[in-house]
Formats: C-alpha cells, structure tokens, sequence
C-alpha cells in the first residue's frame, strides 16, 4: 500500500471457479467460455509449452545454490505446478531451491482439483496429495506453502487476486523471476490479463535473460510483451495448435518504487551466519526457517533451557479474531493464522508438540457479543471452515459442558504445548545452540555483527554476518536498537490435574478467558488463563492471579470454578511477561538506522500528506522480531518465514501492506507525521 494509502483492503472470500466437466472428463469455463486444456493431452501440452518452452530440464539441472523463481499468471488446477515440481524434483541438485509463484482470481474447488488429478500419472501422484493436503481456502491474498521433496525445496505462493493486483501487492526478490508462465484463458475472452500494463510489470520484475513461454501468439500480445523488452518468437506449437510463444527479457529492468516501508537494503549481500537472540517461540521459529534455506544458525538463549519465559506456558491458543471491519490488521492477522496452521500441520507429522486442530469456540455471553457474532458470519468474510455460528442445541455436545451462553461461534484452531514446539524446532532444523549464553552488547564490525556473549566461563567475543533480535522485553536493553513503544503486560496461566474429565469441557473454549483441555500420560489437564496487569510480573506465581482466571471460568460456564477448585492440591500457576505495541502488531523487519531515517523523511514534519519517494536506511545485516503479545503461537512461524526470506533474498510471504503493518519503522514516521520530529 503507498505510504499515503487507503487503510481499508479487503479480506474478502473470491468466487470460486465456476467448472463445466465434458464428455473426455476435462474442466470447462462457462465464464470465459474456454476450456482449461487442450483434449488431446493436458499433460504433454503442458511440458511442450511451458517446461520446454522455458528450457527447464537444462536449466534446473544446472541451478547452482540460489533460488530459482518462476511466476505462473493463472494457476488453474495447478497443472503447470506440478510437472515443474515433478521436474525440479527430479533433476535438480541437492538442496536446491524452487520459488514457485502464482495468481489465481478465481481459485478451483477443492473438489474439482481431486477429480482432475485422479486422471495424471502415478508419477504426480505424491506432489498433488500434498498439494491437495495444504490448498488454502479461496480468501483474497497470498498464500505461502511449502514442500521438501528428495531433498529439494519448494515454496508455493498462491496469491489469489487478478494478475495485475497480485503483481503489484507483491514483494520480489533483488535478483527479479527467472521464467514466466503466461496460462490465462484466451487474450480475447480474458483481456485483463493480457494488458500491456502488465506486462511492462514483468519486465520491472524480470532478471536480464529471464524467459517466458505461453500458448497464445496474438498479435497484440506479442507487440505489448516486445515494447516491454522482451524478444518474443513463435515456433510450432503442440498437437493441432500452430504456433506457441516463447521469449527472453532483453531490455533494461527498471527499479521499483521506493517509500518508507520498502524492506530491501540499498545492496543485497548474501548471508551465510546468523545469530538470532532469545530461544522462545519467535526466536526459535527463526531458526528453523533460515535452517531451511541452508544458512548456518546460532541460537543464543539466556536461560539455561529454551523456551523457559513467555513462550513456557503447558498449553497455549492458536487462534484468531474474526474481523468485521476489513483492515490491513485483520488481514495479516488471517494470514498469519492459516499459515500457522499449515505449519502446525506439516510439523506434527513428524514432532509431538501436543498438536490438537480442534477448534476453538469463542463464546458470546451478552447481547452485544451475539450480535456481533451474527454479523461476523453474515458479512462472508471468512469461509465457513474457518467460522461457522454453532446451532444453540448443538453448544453442548460440541463443548460437553452447559456454558452460560446460547450462543457460540466455532472457529479453526486449537492448542499445543509452546515449549515442546519451540523444541520441535530446534530438532528439526539443528542450530547450534548455546543456553545460558547472555548477549551482553553488539556492534558493528567492518562487514559482520560482533556479540559479546557471557556464560559461566565469562565472555568473549563472536561474528556473524546477520543479527535477529528475538528476546522480547530484553531486546530494549541492547543499545544498539531504536526504543521502539513496547508495552510489557504480565499474566499467568493455570493447571490443574483432573481425577476425570467427566462433567468438564471437552473443547479449547474463549471468551475473556481460555480453557485448554489436554491430556499428560493418559491424565486429564486443564489449562486456564486470560487475566492480565501492565507491567512486568515480580513473582513466579500469583493467588489473586488464580483468582481472576478463575472468575473467567464462571462466565464461560456455570460451576466450571468450582469444579477446578476441586482439584487445587494439584495446580501449579506460572506467570510470565509478554511485550506488545500500542497498534497490537509485532515488530519484524529490518532495523533503521534512527537518525538517517529522520534526515531522509524529514519532510512528512511540514507534511504529513506527502509522498517520499526515499529509500530507508538500514542498520546492515540487523533485524529484530519481537511483541508478538498473546498471539505468538499465531504469528510467529510466518513472521519468521517473512524474516527468512528477506535475509536469503526470496520473494517475500506477505504483500506490501502487510510489510508496512509490521515494519519496525512505522513508529518513526507516525512520529514524523505527527509533527513530533
């Protein structure tokens, strides 16, 4: 979004594909009235076209270490997808790495992908379940998958938008798109996405020599792709198709513009070592996404275990909080949650971390709470797998208690065990992790980041080409970094050992407070919390704490306090400290350079209205990811993988907007703006 942009961008649900299936059994547009694939073989035509019409086989055969990038305008059924994955898979070197990116405004049925995709080869068989397995739900913006196949990567990003919208909200890499897939219907029945405005956008995007292919040799087509700077030429095309197109970017790229939440540094330098400080969940998720990318990662957590502050609680919520007003905030935050889910899901195929998809049901207790509840399902913003109203003689046999409440809304969730998460990460990617190592300073150091590190055998000194500050309320004592308005907020969580689960609720439930039944051993446990005071906590636990957090529980459910208290021989409370900001989003991002920063944006002091077209400066190879308040387990993996991909240089996971909503920077220039220069 520019600078001064609109703060109202829309979350709302995309018509799903209309699909006509012909007597062959392939899909029909009624609404383009075209069809998806050529009947004589969808399969070869693919290869032919778009595969060999990019000189693939030879081309990720012979991929070094980076990324290569491909953009696919029009998804479809992910045809395309699959064989270029089948492909990478097959011939690509060890560890290597596929960026695969694609727009779709009208995304096919979950449904209708199955029936298509019985009818491929065995050999697509694997990549197709897995694509099927993480297909997102058709909300408008990008979606980030991932896959690991035979010792490959792969990134998918989905961005459901028409292709001109979802080149512009995206974030590419330095470097630019390696090859184009131009699979749109018929330029004549589908104009939108042939437009010459979009293709001088591929070429602001292209690296030099980056190739494209597609089925249509229109005339206009071609004249718009040639006066964008790419030489175009037609050769045979497949089956009973004349002619197919193919083509390479000769002409000169041109820089994109530039305002306060551009994240790229001024030269991007590759990284290979990183420090990232603080082992909770922010610090920890991290790790494990620069381990992905084959960056050498050294975890440094103070305590003498990982995950022993805010991130050590027995059980937390994955959750999130259906929005009615359509904000660039409720969009992240959606964002976040269904990429979280995904993540949870990939992850607990192969680690314990306690891992329960039940849902979570957020309870209405006054009117005014069912009234907004009703609207939240009215308004359609949210497919009904993410929120569904619960019918009210369905409330106690989905909660297996009576709450104190006719209403309900059930939404997509659930709860783990935030250490064993933190661990499961840590296992997985291997950093080299040292407890009870302090971060006592950090400076600059001709081209690294240099940490004076202190542990039971005293200090010493180590470098690192790049920094994540990822411990919380400590990050503000550390010098080096701007002081940001966090606000420290303490609360506690309790546990109580159950003789029975009979009689208690059998589902994570919310309102003011939570309630997260799990089991340990083969025993029922009950984890409540949801009270909280400004500040940071002065003990380990807290009896008016218990307290309030039992008082919670009575207005979830009626006797539900007096049931826990049967069982308070055994609870143990445990209270912690999280920092938040006063807009309720994290900080995640590159760290500015304060005083350069007020220089190049001094002029929003006169006006706050006006357009700087400058780029930020940067403290080099610095970044910070922290105030991730009570929604850590929601946004922490894709906050993560955001920060990832901008250190390794890859097509960023969230779109501008979104950028700008978590850009450590935005405090600044809201200071600036205000006139507080």
């Amino acid at each position: 979004m520019p600078a001064n942009g609109p703060d109202i961008i829309s979350i709302s649900l995309l018509k799903n594909a209309d699909i006509v299936w012909d007597k062959a059994g392939l899909p029909f547009s009624p609404e383009y009235a075209d069809i998806y694939f050529s009947v004589n073989d969808p399969v070869a035509e693919s290869r032919y076209v778009f595969i060999e019409g990019n000189r693939l086989p030879a081309r990720l055969a012979d991929q070094a270490t980076s990324c290569f990038t491909l953009f696919e305008l029009g998804f479809g059924f992910g045809l395309n997808y699959l064989l270029t994955t089948e492909l990478f898979c097959r011939v690509a070197p060890q560890g290597s790495r596929l960026h695969y990116i694609s727009c779709e405004l009208h995304p096919v049925r979950s449904k209708d992908l199955q029936r298509f995709y019985a009818k491929l080869p065995t050999t697509l068989l694997t990549l197709s379940v897995a694509l099927l397995s993480h297909y997102p739900e058709p909300h408008r913006g990008l979606h980030r998958l991932q896959f690991t196949c035979r010792g490959r990567h792969i990134i998918l990003d989905l961005v459901f938008d028409d292709a001109a919208s979802a080149m512009a909200g995206l974030s590419l890499p330095p470097h630019g798109i390696d090859a184009w897939y131009l699979d749109g219907f018929t330029p004549t029945r589908n104009e939108s996405m042939w437009q010459e405005n979009l293709f001088l956008e591929m070429a602001a995007c292209s690296q030099p020599g980056a190739s494209l292919a597609s089925y249509s040799v229109a005339g206009s087509v071609r004249r718009s792709l040639e006066a964008a700077g790419f030489r175009t030429e037609k050769s045979p095309g497949f089956g009973n198709k004349r002619h197919m197109l193919s083509g390479t970017f000769e002409g000169i790229r041109t820089s994109p513009p530039i305002s306060w939440d551009y994240p790229w540094p001024e030269t991007y330098v590759p990284v290979k070592s990183v420090a990232v400080v603080g082992a909770g969940l922010a610090g920890s998720a991290t790790a494990h996404a620069l381990r992905s990318r084959g960056i050498a990662v050294t975890l440094l957590e103070k305590q003498d275990e990982v995950a022993r502050a805010s991130s050590g609680n027995p059980r937390g919520i994955v959750h999130f909080k259906p929005a009615l007003r359509q904000s660039p905030a409720a969009r992240l935050h959606l964002q976040a949650f269904t990429h979280a889910l995904r993540h949870y899901q990939a992850l607990s195929s192969r680690f314990d971390f306690g891992w329960l998809p039940s849902g979570v049901v957020q309870l209405a207790v006054t009117d005014a709470e069912k009234a907004h509840q009703l609207k939240l399902v009215q308004a359609g913003n949210y497919s009904p797998a993410l929120i569904r109203s619960i019918p009210p003689g369905e409330i106690t046999r989905h909660c297996g208690i009576s709450p104190g409440t006719s209403d309900a809304l059930a939404t997509a969730g659930g709860a783990l065990s935030p250490r064993d998460l933190c661990q499961a990460w840590i296992r997985d990617a291997a950093p080299r992790l040292l407890t009870g190592t302090e971060v006592t300073a950090l400076r600059r150091g001709g081209n690294q980041w240099l940490l004076t590190l202190a542990d039971k055998q005293g200090t010493r000194e180590e470098s690192f080409d790049a920094v994540v500050i990822c411990n919380n309320q400590d990050a503000m004592q550390l010098e080096v970094l701007p002081r940001y308005p966090v606000i420290a907020n303490h609360g506690q969580a309790d546990t109580y050992a159950l003789d029975s689960d009979e009689g208690m609720p059998i589902s994570v439930l919310g309102h003011q407070g939570y309630y997260i039944p799990w089991q340990d051993r083969g025993r029922p446990r009950a984890t409540i919390g949801g009270s909280f005071g400004q500040g940071e906590h002065t003990s380990d636990y807290s009896d008016m704490m218990t307290a309030r957090n039992l008082a919670l529980m009575e207005k979830i459910a009626p006797g539900l306090r007096e049931q826990l208290q049967k069982h308070a021989a055994e609870h143990a409370g445990r209270q912690q400290t999280r920092i938040t900001t006063p807009d309720y989003l994290p900080l995640a991002g590159p760290v500015e350079d304060t005083n350069a920063c007020r220089t190049r944006f001094a002029g929003y002091l006169r006006n706050a209205r006006r357009s700087i077209l400058e780029q930020p400066a940067y403290l080099p190879g610095l970044y910070i990811n922290i105030a991730h308040g009570s929604s850590g387990l929601t946004s922490t993996p894709l906050a993560a993988e955001y920060l990832a991909s901008l250190i390794g240089g890859e097509s960023l996971p969230l779109l501008c907007d979104d950028i700008q909503a978590l850009h450590p920077l935005r405090f600044l220039v809201r200071e600036l703006k205000r006139q507080k220069g």
